[in-house]
Protein backbone atom coordinates (compact mmCIF):
# COMPACT_ATOMS: atom_id res chain seq x y z
CA UNK A 1 0.00 0.00 0.00
CA UNK A 2 1.22 3.50 -0.86
CA UNK A 3 0.34 5.69 2.12
CA UNK A 4 -1.05 9.12 1.20
CA UNK A 5 -2.17 10.36 4.64
CA UNK A 6 -0.93 9.95 8.20
CA UNK A 7 -3.72 10.89 10.61
CA UNK A 8 -2.83 11.87 14.19
CA UNK A 9 -5.30 11.91 17.08
CA UNK A 10 -4.80 12.48 20.78
CA UNK A 11 -5.56 14.70 23.74
CA UNK A 12 -4.40 18.31 23.90
CA UNK A 13 -0.67 18.57 24.57
CA UNK A 14 0.36 14.98 23.80
CA UNK A 15 2.69 15.99 20.95
CA UNK A 16 0.73 15.75 17.69
CA UNK A 17 2.30 18.84 16.11
CA UNK A 18 5.72 17.69 17.31
CA UNK A 19 5.07 14.30 15.69
CA UNK A 20 4.21 16.05 12.43
CA UNK A 21 7.47 18.03 12.51
CA UNK A 22 9.49 14.89 13.21
CA UNK A 23 7.82 12.99 10.38
CA UNK A 24 8.29 15.79 7.85
CA UNK A 25 12.00 15.98 8.69
CA UNK A 26 12.63 12.23 8.73
CA UNK A 27 10.64 11.50 5.56
CA UNK A 28 12.47 14.28 3.73
CA UNK A 29 15.74 12.45 4.42
CA UNK A 30 14.27 9.44 2.60
CA UNK A 31 13.23 11.43 -0.44
CA UNK A 32 9.55 11.66 0.53
CA UNK A 33 7.89 15.07 0.66
CA UNK A 34 5.42 15.53 3.51
CA UNK A 35 3.12 18.41 4.44
CA UNK A 36 1.24 19.10 7.67
CA UNK A 37 -2.41 20.08 7.31
CA UNK A 38 -5.25 20.22 9.81
CA UNK A 39 -9.02 20.48 9.93
CA UNK A 40 -8.72 23.54 12.17
CA UNK A 41 -6.16 25.11 9.83
CA UNK A 42 -8.85 26.16 7.37
CA UNK A 43 -10.79 27.81 10.21
CA UNK A 44 -7.79 29.88 11.33
CA UNK A 45 -6.84 30.79 7.75
CA UNK A 46 -10.33 32.06 6.89
CA UNK A 47 -10.59 34.22 10.01
CA UNK A 48 -7.06 35.52 9.45
CA UNK A 49 -7.93 36.68 5.93
CA UNK A 50 -11.30 38.15 6.90
CA UNK A 51 -9.94 40.26 9.79
CA UNK A 52 -6.42 40.97 8.54
CA UNK A 53 -4.75 39.36 11.55
CA UNK A 54 -2.17 36.60 11.70
CA UNK A 55 -2.88 32.99 12.60
CA UNK A 56 -0.36 33.38 15.43
CA UNK A 57 -2.47 36.25 16.79
CA UNK A 58 -5.52 34.00 16.90
CA UNK A 59 -3.58 31.16 18.54
CA UNK A 60 -1.97 33.25 21.29
CA UNK A 61 -2.98 31.48 24.50
CA UNK A 62 -2.45 34.65 26.52
CA UNK A 63 -5.32 36.41 24.76
CA UNK A 64 -7.53 33.45 23.80
CA UNK A 65 -10.29 34.46 26.22
CA UNK A 66 -9.80 38.25 26.02
CA UNK A 67 -12.26 40.39 24.00
CA UNK A 68 -10.21 42.18 21.34
CA UNK A 69 -11.08 45.23 19.25
CA UNK A 70 -9.17 43.67 16.31
CA UNK A 71 -11.94 41.04 16.13
CA UNK A 72 -14.90 43.43 16.29
CA UNK A 73 -17.23 42.68 13.38
CA UNK A 74 -16.60 46.13 11.89
CA UNK A 75 -13.09 44.87 11.04
CA UNK A 76 -14.42 41.88 9.06
CA UNK A 77 -14.28 41.90 5.25
CA UNK A 78 -16.80 39.05 4.90
CA UNK A 79 -20.29 40.57 4.90
CA UNK A 80 -21.98 37.16 4.93
CA UNK A 81 -20.22 36.34 8.18
CA UNK A 82 -21.38 39.59 9.79
CA UNK A 83 -24.97 38.70 8.88
CA UNK A 84 -24.65 35.37 10.69
CA UNK A 85 -22.41 36.52 13.54
CA UNK A 86 -24.51 39.35 14.98
CA UNK A 87 -27.39 37.12 16.23
CA UNK A 88 -25.08 34.15 16.94
CA UNK A 89 -22.71 36.16 19.14
CA UNK A 90 -25.59 37.92 20.89
CA UNK A 91 -26.96 34.52 21.87
CA UNK A 92 -23.52 33.21 22.79
CA UNK A 93 -22.63 36.19 25.00
CA UNK A 94 -26.10 36.68 26.47
CA UNK A 95 -26.43 40.35 25.45
CA UNK A 96 -26.81 42.44 22.31
CA UNK A 97 -23.66 42.52 20.21
CA UNK A 98 -22.91 45.35 17.79
CA UNK A 99 -20.30 45.58 15.04
CA UNK A 100 -18.05 47.45 17.51
CA UNK A 101 -18.24 44.91 20.34
CA UNK A 102 -14.78 43.39 21.07
CA UNK A 103 -14.76 39.62 20.51
CA UNK A 104 -12.33 37.09 21.97
CA UNK A 105 -10.46 34.67 19.68
CA UNK A 106 -12.25 31.72 21.28
CA UNK A 107 -15.66 33.30 20.64
CA UNK A 108 -14.65 34.09 17.08
CA UNK A 109 -13.45 30.56 16.40
CA UNK A 110 -16.69 29.09 17.70
CA UNK A 111 -18.84 31.57 15.78
CA UNK A 112 -16.99 31.09 12.50
CA UNK A 113 -16.63 27.34 12.84
CA UNK A 114 -20.08 26.42 14.11
CA UNK A 115 -22.40 29.35 13.46
CA UNK A 116 -21.05 30.26 10.02
CA UNK A 117 -19.49 27.21 8.38
CA UNK A 118 -21.49 24.35 9.92
CA UNK A 119 -24.94 25.71 10.78
CA UNK A 120 -25.69 28.56 8.36
CA UNK A 121 -26.59 28.61 4.66
CA UNK A 122 -22.96 29.56 3.97
CA UNK A 123 -21.62 26.14 4.97
CA UNK A 124 -22.59 22.58 5.89
CA UNK A 125 -21.77 19.88 8.44
CA UNK A 126 -18.83 18.56 6.43
CA UNK A 127 -17.40 21.95 5.39
CA UNK A 128 -13.98 21.58 7.04
CA UNK A 129 -13.70 17.88 6.20
CA UNK A 130 -14.33 18.73 2.55
CA UNK A 131 -11.65 21.43 2.66
CA UNK A 132 -9.10 18.85 3.82
CA UNK A 133 -10.16 16.49 1.02
CA UNK A 134 -9.69 19.30 -1.50
CA UNK A 135 -6.20 20.07 -0.18
CA UNK A 136 -5.14 16.44 -0.41
CA UNK A 137 -6.44 16.13 -3.95
CA UNK A 138 -4.93 19.38 -5.23
CA UNK A 139 -1.48 19.55 -3.61
CA UNK A 140 1.62 17.71 -4.82
CA UNK A 141 3.16 16.40 -1.59
CA UNK A 142 3.82 12.66 -1.37
CA UNK A 143 2.26 12.39 2.10
CA UNK A 144 -0.08 14.61 4.10
CA UNK A 145 0.05 14.60 7.89
CA UNK A 146 -3.31 15.54 9.39
CA UNK A 147 -2.54 16.56 12.96
CA UNK A 148 -6.00 16.94 14.51
CA UNK A 149 -8.45 14.21 13.44
CA UNK A 150 -11.15 14.30 16.15
CA UNK A 151 -14.66 13.96 14.72
CA UNK A 152 -16.38 11.06 12.98
CA UNK A 153 -16.88 13.00 9.74
CA UNK A 154 -13.21 13.96 9.76
CA UNK A 155 -12.22 10.31 10.12
CA UNK A 156 -14.58 9.37 7.29
CA UNK A 157 -13.27 12.15 5.04
CA UNK A 158 -9.80 10.62 4.84
CA UNK A 159 -9.11 7.95 2.20
CA UNK A 160 -9.20 4.84 4.39
CA UNK A 161 -7.23 2.63 2.01
CA UNK A 162 -4.39 5.20 1.82
CA UNK A 163 -4.37 6.45 5.42
CA UNK A 164 -2.50 5.33 8.53
CA UNK A 165 -4.46 6.28 11.65
CA UNK A 166 -2.27 6.86 14.71
CA UNK A 167 -3.15 7.74 18.28
CA UNK A 168 -0.60 9.67 20.34
CA UNK A 169 -0.47 9.25 24.12
CA UNK A 170 1.94 11.01 26.47
CA UNK A 171 3.43 9.18 29.42
CA UNK A 172 2.56 11.87 31.99
CA UNK A 173 -1.03 12.49 30.84
CA UNK A 174 -3.41 9.91 32.26
CA UNK A 175 -7.05 9.95 31.15
CA UNK A 176 -10.02 7.64 31.52
CA UNK A 177 -11.21 6.97 27.97
CA UNK A 178 -14.49 5.36 28.97
CA UNK A 179 -15.41 8.23 31.26
CA UNK A 180 -14.60 10.84 28.61
CA UNK A 181 -16.44 8.90 25.89
CA UNK A 182 -19.49 8.79 28.16
CA UNK A 183 -19.47 12.35 29.52
CA UNK A 184 -16.94 14.39 27.54
CA UNK A 185 -17.40 16.90 24.73
CA UNK A 186 -17.64 15.20 21.32
CA UNK A 187 -14.44 16.89 20.11
CA UNK A 188 -12.55 15.12 22.92
CA UNK A 189 -14.61 11.94 23.02
CA UNK A 190 -15.27 10.82 19.45
CA UNK A 191 -11.66 10.21 18.40
CA UNK A 192 -11.16 7.84 21.35
CA UNK A 193 -13.46 5.33 19.63
CA UNK A 194 -11.54 5.27 16.31
CA UNK A 195 -10.03 2.05 15.00
CA UNK A 196 -6.35 3.03 15.08
CA UNK A 197 -3.59 1.28 13.16
CA UNK A 198 -1.19 1.93 16.04
CA UNK A 199 -0.86 3.78 19.34
CA UNK A 200 2.36 5.73 19.95
CA UNK A 201 3.56 6.49 23.47
CA UNK A 202 5.35 9.83 23.75
CA UNK A 203 7.84 9.44 26.64
CA UNK A 204 7.62 12.95 28.11
CA UNK A 205 10.97 14.73 28.02
CA UNK A 206 12.63 12.15 25.75
CA UNK A 207 12.60 13.63 22.23
CA UNK A 208 14.89 11.00 20.73
CA UNK A 209 12.82 8.22 22.24
CA UNK A 210 9.64 9.75 20.80
CA UNK A 211 11.19 10.07 17.34
CA UNK A 212 12.41 6.48 17.47
CA UNK A 213 8.97 5.17 18.43
CA UNK A 214 7.27 7.13 15.66
CA UNK A 215 9.61 5.92 12.95
CA UNK A 216 9.60 2.34 14.24
CA UNK A 217 5.81 2.32 14.12
CA UNK A 218 5.69 3.65 10.58
CA UNK A 219 8.42 1.38 9.24
CA UNK A 220 5.92 -1.23 8.09
CA UNK A 221 3.31 1.14 6.69
CA UNK A 222 5.75 3.23 4.67
CA UNK A 223 7.91 0.53 3.07
CA UNK A 224 6.23 0.90 -0.30
CA UNK A 225 6.58 4.70 -0.16
CA UNK A 226 10.29 4.35 0.52
CA UNK A 227 10.71 1.75 -2.21
CA UNK A 228 8.99 4.06 -4.67
CA UNK A 229 11.18 7.01 -3.60
CA UNK A 230 14.28 4.89 -4.16
CA UNK A 231 13.13 3.80 -7.60
CA UNK A 232 12.39 7.37 -8.65
CA UNK A 233 15.93 8.41 -7.69
CA UNK A 234 17.52 5.77 -9.90
CA UNK A 235 18.56 6.82 -13.38
CA UNK A 236 16.87 4.68 -16.10
CA UNK A 237 20.20 3.45 -17.45
CA UNK A 238 21.38 2.28 -14.04
CA UNK A 239 18.54 -0.11 -13.25
CA UNK A 240 21.00 -3.00 -12.80
CA UNK A 241 23.21 -1.14 -10.34
CA UNK A 242 22.81 -2.25 -6.76
CA UNK A 243 21.54 0.49 -4.42
CA UNK A 244 24.01 2.22 -2.16
CA UNK A 245 24.32 1.37 1.50
CA UNK A 246 22.25 4.45 2.34
CA UNK A 247 19.43 3.34 0.06
CA UNK A 248 19.49 -0.21 1.38
CA UNK A 249 19.37 1.23 4.88
CA UNK A 250 16.32 3.36 3.98
CA UNK A 251 14.56 0.40 2.46
CA UNK A 252 15.08 -1.67 5.59
CA UNK A 253 13.78 1.12 7.84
Amino acid sequence: MIVKVISLSGATGVGKDEAARILISELSKKGISAQQISFSGTLYEEISRAFGVSVAFLQDRGTKEKPLTQLALSKCQDKNFIEVALPYLSSLKGHQVTTETPISPREMLKTWGNGYRRESKYGHDNYFAQEITNKIQSASSDIFIVSDTRQFNEFDALPTYETVFLRINRSDIHENDQEIIKNGHPSDANWRTFDFDDVIENPFGDFDGYKARLMASLSFFLKENIRQAIESRRAPQSSNIRPSNNLRSALSM
